[in-house]
């Protein structure tokens, strides 16, 4: 049985908050992003530029890792988009590689932030006001 695109979106990064341990803070990947480069604190505050670039994120309940001690969060806006704010560099790889085993997704993603989903075209509107780059996994 296949799993939705957003059941996956958000088991695997649910996984990736779970199993990485600590990392750096966010105050210190930003010290490593070019100037210019759009970072966060949390899900939250990528939502909110989610929805200024146009597009629509319903969800707002932020999950965070409470085990793992990163601080890193999660946020499922509807059934196919997905936010991610990593708290280390260990978190951000993880989630990205996690994102990479899942077949027919776009995410885009620079700094400390991903934004994942089935649908490219969301993906071009947050990117023309946040930048980043877009990857994809073959269906």
């Amino acid at each position: 049985m296949r799993r939705s695109p957003a059941a996956a979106l958000a088991a695997t990064a649910l996984a990736s908050v779970a199993l990485t341990g600590c990392g750096l803070t966010t105050d210190s990947i930003a010290a490593r992003i070019p100037a210019g480069g759009a970072t966060f604190d949390d899900a939250l505050g990528l939502r909110e530029a989610v929805i200024d670039a146009g597009v629509e994120c319903p969800g707002e309940q932020q999950l965070r890792d409470t085990q793992g001690g990163t601080g890193s969060t999660v946020l499922p806006c509807d059934y196919n988009l997905l936010l991610a704010v990593a708290d280390g560099e260990q978190m951000t790889q993880q989630l990205r590689d996690n994102l990479q085993a899942i077949p027919g997704i776009h995410y885009l993603h620079a700094g400390n932030w991903v934004v994942a989903s089935d649908d490219r075209g969301q993906l071009e509107r947050v990117q023309e006001e946040l930048g980043g780059e877009i990857s994809s996994t073959d269906s």
